[in-house]
């Protein structure tokens, strides 16, 4: 299956609703996994992102 194309609007909007901290007050581990999953997702299309972006410069 071909991953749909990343825009780069997209990306970074994400990437500024989600930023890749950590929690700063004492949260339960039900909202360390939440803001660990959004990071797994950002990790997820980074990566794709990237490839898309080295077949188009082939």
């Amino acid at each position: 299956m071909k991953f749909p194309e990343i825009p780069k609007v997209l990306l970074d909007a994400l990437e500024k609703q989600f930023p890749d901290k950590a929690p700063r007050d004492d949260v339960g581990s039900f909202v360390f996994g939440v803001k660990a999953g959004e990071q797994n997702v950002l990790d997820t299309l980074r990566h794709h992102y990237k490839k898309q972006q080295e077949t188009e410069h082939v």
